[in-house]
Parts: C-alpha cells; structure tokens; sequence
C-alpha cells in the first residue's frame, strides 16, 4: 500500500473537507515552471516588500493575481518604487514581458484560460497565498480561489504525506498474538490454545473475529505504518478472543488464552 492509499484510507479522511486540506500545511501541488520541476504551498506570511496586483479572468470569470515583486523580475523589481508612476500599458507590458512563466503556471494549475484586463489597486480580501519553490528561485503570488478551485485544489492527493502533520496521524491498533480458526463455546477456566505470532492488526483487519488480541488497543502513527517501522509487539497481559477475556497461560508448552 503506497502512502496515498494509506492515507484514503486513513480513520476520518472521507470527512475532510477540501478548505480544511488547502490550509493544511502538508498541502502542496505539483507542476512546471518554465521547463523546470516546481511546487506550490501555502505562504501566510508573503506580503513582505513590494507587490503587484492584476485583474485577470479565468475561463472568462474575474479574479485578483498578485505578485511579490522579487528580482527574477528584473525590470519590474527595479522600477517598483515607480510602478504606480508608469502609465498602465506600460506596466502590463513588463509583466507580460517579465511574468510569463508565472501566467502560464496559473493556466496550468488553475486549468483555466488566463487572460490580463488591467492594473488592480491591491490584493483581493480572500486571496489565498502561494510559494513557488523552483531550482532557480522560489517566488511568491495570491489569488483569490472560487468555490470550484478550492475544491479541487483541497483534495487528498495534493496533501505530502512525508510531512509531520501527517505522519503524526494516529489510529487504533492491537497487538494479536495469534489465530484460532474454530468455532468453540467457551466458559470460564477454558483454554484458547493459539500458536504465538505475534503482529500489529489495524483497520479492516480489526474485525476479523479469529485473532487473540490484547485487550487494550494501542495507537500507531501513519509514519510508524508507512515506514514499516512499527514498535515490538508487547508481552501479552490482559486478552481477548471473539467476545470473552482472559489471561495468558499454557496448555502444555503451547500458549494460551485462559478464559476469565
């Protein structure tokens, strides 16, 4: 099981909805920037230094693209000062001269047509910040998303699976000590006699109704399943098997679950 179906199937993540998986911060997507490998994620914090906002339309539907001016921009940054100086054509003109590449990673993320109408006063109110890390120098825009980008932007696969916030999920899990494939009624002082394998059950496993279990659960995390580094399974203490409890014992020299 690869680490996306890991996490597909992970305890609780059929309910998350796409805004809460966009804030994340293990949220990042992967595309192109001007023939290299590049990645998006989240920048709370990009509003720092000089910015330039435009009124684009994606698909024909009005948005609010802003840039960090950073010095991959070169006439842009150094005129940055005196943008607001420079008559409006020849400010778009810079930009579709200079930001070419950031225009098209729009296009490709967005999957939407971009098209440029003007020089916008200022960020939109619900942009949404993004860092580009590229080889040849991160930088930063915003947007503001509609209903339709987020949901497709807030969705499993573009959540890094390599990221603490989910390597740290955690769900239930038993130690299972071994199998007992007969149909048996038990009363209390019986023995389940079981050949000691002792492993991990979690997930769909955990209803399988043959296995001699601990009686309390344990917590693994995604990481620990993931890297198949689970913990030793401890000595058995309190168990159970179907819905009786018991303790370890020995039939002979093979184990045993005494019946309470």
């Amino acid at each position: 099981m690869d680490a996306l179906e890991l996490l597909r199937n992970w305890p609780g993540t059929n309910t998350w909805k796409a805004p809460a998986i966009l804030a994340s911060p293990a949220w990042r997507l992967e595309t192109g920037f001007l023939g290299e490998t590049a990645e998006l994620r989240l920048a709370p914090d990009w509003l720092v230094g000089d910015t330039l906002s435009l009124a684009i339309e994606l698909d024909g539907r009005p948005h609010v693209l802003t840039l960090a001016l950073a010095e991959r921009f070169e006439d842009l940054f150094r005129l940055r000062e005196r943008l607001s100086a420079l008559p409006p054509e020849v400010e778009l003109a810079l930009v579709e001269k200079e930001c070419g590449g950031v225009l098209q990673l729009v296009e490709d993320v967005s999957r939407r047509q971009l098209s440029i109408r003007a020089i916008a006063p200022g960020p939109a109110e619900d942009s949404s910040a993004f860092t580009v890390k590229v080889a040849s120098g991160d930088f930063a825009f915003a947007l503001d998303l509609s209903v339709a980008m987020v949901a497709e932007f807030g969705t499993l696969e573009h959540l890094d699976c390599a990221q603490a916030e989910i390597r740290s999920l955690t769900r239930e899990a038993r130690a299972e000590y071994g199998i007992v494939d007969e149909e048996v009624a038990l009363a209390p002082g019986d023995a389940v006699v079981f050949e000691k394998a002792p492993h991990w059950v979690w997930g769909p496993a955990l209803d399988a109704p043959t296995g001699v279990r601990a009686a309390e659960s344990s917590l693994l995390t995604f990481g620990q399943i993931i890297d198949e580094d689970l913990p030793p399974v401890p000595e058995p203490e309190r168990l159970v098997f179907r819905n009786r409890r018991g303790h370890l014992g020995r039939v002979g020299l093979a184990p045993a679950m005494i019946v309470d």
